[in-house]
């Protein structure tokens, strides 16, 4: 009951400071030389929004039992629970200790190795200092591991954006940090709009979500406006896209007096991405994360029109399995494919609203967080995943 009453309170102080931002006021102060973030979302003619898919984290390993102090297998053992329970500094710090104390156990390198890769990407990567940081911490991890392949793309990936990031910006609000270039007067103009644009949604999605991500975590959520070439470069995304959230809201804007609309539409495409991250717990599947971002960056009349589409749409694409929609649609072989993902996950958002009403999806998110999602799905759709598909496949 009292951590109930918490979070209702959590919730209302929130809502009150969303209301409290919606009043005129002076500009927020400005910050020189601050990070920059940018999201990914698609063109006009592909309007969807991609997420990037959660770094693949590999398995940490107990001490063997034969040639190993047990003080030092001991703070492996409690470095382990700590990674377990993201307490990522107390992980390397442990690990740290442990190997300068058996410098040659190759169990202690692959583990500190795993710990700095993660603790690399709970950072805000849409802050300077803390993606040189992040930087910092893949270069001692690929010392430690150079087997590890997946390691130097990333670090490579997080250097070009680091460049990219370098002597913007930074505006704040209650809630967000917006990084941008300030000799750019059409973004230096309206940066309180695009705040209190952000403020709105933010305000929003915590009632419908029933989440705080800024106050749970204890910092803004980093958003950072591009032009659309320096974006491409920063994030080796073509020209397809449109933004991306990695944890940050990265967006490319080339001309804010003619995508002044498409912008709000994607902040509010982006940022919904955060919301389920945190109230799914990171365990939302893809066709839920991308079909629920992509209504709630809608009006009522703009969904109904993209349900319409959706089903003409997907006459000509591909069949895409459950296991598909699963996962990061981003990651499906093939654009059609990736269409057909996309097409699917707004039918099948719509068709849960319907069927179950519009706390629906929410439901999900907590049902996915708790581990019991396939179960609250089928109860609520009156099918499994499988046999919605089906349902939805034209005939």
């Amino acid at each position: 009951m009292t951590r109930v009453f918490a979070v209702v309170v959590g919730l209302l102080v929130v809502a009150a400071a969303w209301w409290a931002s919606r009043a005129p006021g002076a500009p927020p102060p400005r910050e020189d030389a601050a990070p920059r973030q940018a999201q990914l979302v698609f063109e006009p003619s592909r309007r969807e929004a991609l997420a990037v898919e959660p770094a693949a984290q590999a398995e940490v390993r107990e001490m063997p039992k034969d040639g190993v102090a047990p003080e030092t297998a001991e703070k492996n053992r409690l470095a382990l629970r700590a990674l377990d329970e993201a307490r990522h500094e107390e992980a390397v710090a442990l690990l740290e200790e442990c190997l300068a104390a058996s410098p040659a156990q190759p169990v202690l390198r692959h583990n500190l190795a795993e710990a700095l890769w993660r603790r690399a990407h709970a950072r805000d990567l849409g802050a300077v200092a803390q993606l040189e940081l992040s930087i910092a911490d893949l270069s001692r991890a690929i010392d430690l591991a150079p087997e590890r392949a997946e390691i130097p793309p990333r670090r490579a990936e997080w250097q070009k954006r680091l460049e990219a990031q370098r002597g913007m910006w930074t505006d704040q609000s209650a809630h967000f940090a917006l990084s941008y270039d300030g000799e750019r007067g059409d973004l230096l103009a309206s940066y309180s709009q695009i705040l209190a644009l952000l403020e709105d949604a933010y305000g929003e999605y915590v009632l419908l979500f029933g989440v705080t991500p800024v106050e749970t975590e204890g910092r803004p959520v980093s958003v950072v406006l591009y032009r659309r070439q320096a974006f491409r470069d920063a994030t080796s995304i073509g020209h397809w896209a449109g933004g991306l959230y990695d944890g940050a809201v990265r967006v490319p804007v080339e001309d804010l007096s003619k995508e002044r609309a498409s912008l709000s539409r994607v902040l509010r495409h982006e940022l919904a991405h955060a919301f389920v991250a945190r109230a799914g717990g990171g365990k939302a599947p893809g066709w839920l994360n991308e079909g629920l971002a992509m209504k709630l960056e809608d009006d009522a009349a703009a969904w109904r029109g993209r349900v319409k589409d959706a089903g003409q749409r997907l006459r000509a694409l591909p069949a895409v399995s459950a296991a598909e929609l699963g996962g990061t649609l981003a990651s499906i072989a093939g654009e059609d494919k990736i269409r057909a993902a996309y097409a699917l996950a707004v039918l099948l958002v719509d068709e849960l609203v319907r069927t179950a009403g519009e706390r629906a999806p929410y439901e999900l998110l907590e049902a996915a967080a708790q581990g019991g999602f396939d179960a609250r799905f089928e109860r609520l759709a009156g099918s499994d995943l499988a046999g919605q598909l089906e349902r939805l496949r034209p005939r």
